[in-house]
């Protein structure tokens, strides 16, 4: 059964990928607008950007710096349509989900915790001999702190 469905998986990835079609199309340039940032990349790998002007059946055209530049339709590899950059605003908004996530569940779980709880206890006498240089830690921080047995304390 494993061979079957892995079998079926192979043969079934060349008909999935027919299923994307690339958008290599002249005409699909007619979408752009005039005034739009485009980067064009030739066949000899030069890039051109700037704001795109018109296209025709034979060649596209494009205001880059002060001069316009006219690149032929056998010599575009490329022709790309340049948004503007949200990479910014995204962190902050899931940096803000990760500081709202992060506080709920720090909420949550100060709730679930009692402050008069044996740990909160302890520390606080553990605090206190700290405080007080004392001889000897009371007894419940040894009880919560340390998992010595009988034996190994006395020998100390």
């Amino acid at each position: 059964m494993r061979k079957l469905a892995v079998a079926l998986m192979l043969l079934g990835t060349p008909i999935l990928s027919r299923a994307q079609t690339p958008t290599n199309s002249w005409a699909a340039l007619n979408a752009l607008h005039a005034g739009q940032r485009i980067e064009i990349i030739e066949t000899n790998l030069k890039k051109h950007s700037g704001t795109f002007s018109t296209v025709t059946d034979e060649a596209i055209q494009l205001r880059e710096g002060g001069s316009d530049v006219g690149i032929r339709k056998e010599d575009v590899m490329r022709v790309t349509l340049l948004d503007k950059s949200h990479r910014l605003r995204n962190a902050f908004l899931l940096g803000g989900l990760g500081a709202g996530a992060g506080a709920g569940i720090g909420a949550a779980a100060s709730r679930c915790s009692s402050t008069t709880g044996s740990f909160n206890l302890a520390w606080e006498q553990w605090s206190v001999w700290l405080e007080e240089g004392g001889s000897e830690p009371p007894y419940q921080v040894i009880r919560q702190f340390t998992a010595l047995s009988t034996a190994e304390r006395r020998s100390d």
